[in-house]
């Protein structure tokens, strides 16, 4: 009986091939556990980056916190039902030189569905990221357009997206050693401000005070008689007359160019050349002083882009080394030297020629559209227009000439401009390579001036 009781092996058989079973399903199933958690992890080291590189924007050490956690919190991956953050730490450095970092480390727990028949309920897996942006010599020129057609919600994201342009390239400093910028608004014309307007316009030794209407005609026939002509005007503006040899990147002599007259366009009751508010800031690193000047702009008629993108070249030139004034003595600094320089232009729309005021001490000419109209100084010219030409598409590809030939770095924003039209062929023309130019409709101009910033920035990647 002993001997058959144990010859009997039907039951284990059954055990043994239950256990064998379960064994296999375990190892089978746990290698596709591990596969999973394998293909998280590398996931979450995505999400560690894109966290570091929200935080690196912060211009504070909580704010990178905060925009690393909130990264981290609104990433579609940690919606996942089978991944549940552990631990999330971020470390933001922000030292003496302006090289900011921030540094990411995530742990999370992958949930199994095999190893938990055998008690393993989770993987841990983490990640850690490290984003440096490091802190360097560059000197910027914004030429910003404040266009009539910009009126509305466009100005108001143009001022929001340029200063959050400032807030990335000068970081958590307020006031930075290395990175100065020039702000150069252009309706009609640019205001260049008092002091730079008043080292060019005719002094009281040479000026031509407040010519008659006919000797002011004659000499707005070409942009050259109207430079040359010398005209100060009682109620002028810190606007001047230029010439075609201006537009390059050598030192106007001073008191040789004409005021221009106050005086508005029918169309809009707007000035040609902007208002005070909407002057040129040059070498400065504060960034209040430079957010205050960008939400200050006021619109002015015209799109002179030309006229602003000449005044941005000159602002990086360093034959204007000590004419600009500002906070940095030693600049504009030499070109191909330590200082990288960096040119924008935005604009929202087709370049403008130049016009001169018909009526000029009429008494209405300031109430009365009938008595605004202009005469033209010189057209505008279009996208085909060769370089040199001397109209506002020929003088702007010249400046785009010269800051290739300097080495200066252009970009150039087309704001909800024509697709192929001159405004597009001009921007295409000036931005240094394809990638520097931005073609944006109405939700992106602040990704372009974001996009733009961490470029010159250098935001990388380092873990």
């Amino acid at each position: 009986m002993m001997r058959k009781f144990y010859s009997d092996t039907a039951g284990s058989i059954a055990t043994w091939f239950s256990l064998s079973l379960l064994g296999l399903i375990v190892m089978s199933g746990g290698a596709v556990d591990l596969a999973q958690a394998s293909s998280n992890k590398a996931k979450l080291q995505n999400v560690a980056d894109a966290a570091a590189l929200a935080a690196i924007q912060g211009n504070t050490k909580s704010e990178m916190r905060e925009l690393g956690m909130y990264s981290v919190k609104t990433n579609t991956f940690m919606k996942r039902s089978n991944i549940t953050m552990s631990k999330v730490k971020i470390r933001p450095v922000i030292d003496s030189s302006g090289t900011r970092s921030a540094t990411v480390r995530l742990t999370a727990d992958h949930k199994t569905a095999f190893l938990s028949l055998i008690g393993i309920e989770t993987i841990k897996i983490g990640s850690a990221s490290v984003v440096e942006q490091a802190g360097s010599n560059i000197e910027f020129a914004l030429v910003l357009d404040i266009s009539f057609s910009m009126a509305g919600g466009k100005v108001a994201n143009l001022k929001n997206s340029a200063q959050k342009f400032v807030d990335i390239v000068m970081g958590g400093e307020n006031k930075s050693d290395s990175v100065s910028m020039n702000i150069v608004p252009f309706g009609g014309n640019v205001n260049l401000g008092n002091s730079l307007a008043s080292l060019l316009m005719p002094n009281n030794v040479n000026a031509n005070w407040d010519p008659s209407e006919v000797d002011y005609r004659n000499a707005t026939k070409s942009p050259t008689l109207a430079a040359d002509a010398l005209y100060r005007f009682t109620d002028g503006m810190n606007c001047v007359e230029t010439k075609l040899e201006d537009y390059n990147t050598g030192l106007i002599p001073n008191h040789s160019r004409s005021q221009l007259p106050r005086f508005l366009h029918g169309n809009s009751m707007l000035p040609i050349c902007p208002e005070d508010s909407s002057s040129t800031l040059f070498n400065s690193g504060t960034k209040a002083d430079l957010k205050y000047k960008i939400n200050q702009l006021q619109l002015s008629h015209g799109t002179g882009m030309d006229v602003g993108a000449a005044w941005g070249l000159k602002s990086l030139s360093p034959n204007y080394r000590g004419e600009l004034g500002g906070e940095f003595p030693d600049r504009p600094g030499d070109f191909n030297g330590k200082v990288k320089k960096v040119l924008i232009i935005m604009t929202d729309g087709n370049i403008t020629g130049q016009g001169r005021p018909r009526n000029l001490y009429d008494a209405n000419r300031f109430t009365d559209p009938s008595k605004m109209k202009n005469k033209t100084l010189y057209l505008s010219g279009d996208g085909t227009t060769p370089t040199s030409t001397d109209n506002a598409s020929g003088r702007f590809k010249t400046v785009c000439d010269n800051a290739a030939a300097n080495g200066i770095e252009v970009y150039t924003i087309g704001f909800k401009i024509e697709r192929g039209g001159s405004a597009d062929q001009l921007l295409d023309y000036c931005a240094t390579n394809s990638k520097n130019y931005f073609f944006v409709e109405d939700n992106q101009l602040n990704k372009a001036f974001t996009d733009i910033a961490q470029s010159v920035s250098e935001v990388r990647i380092v873990k």
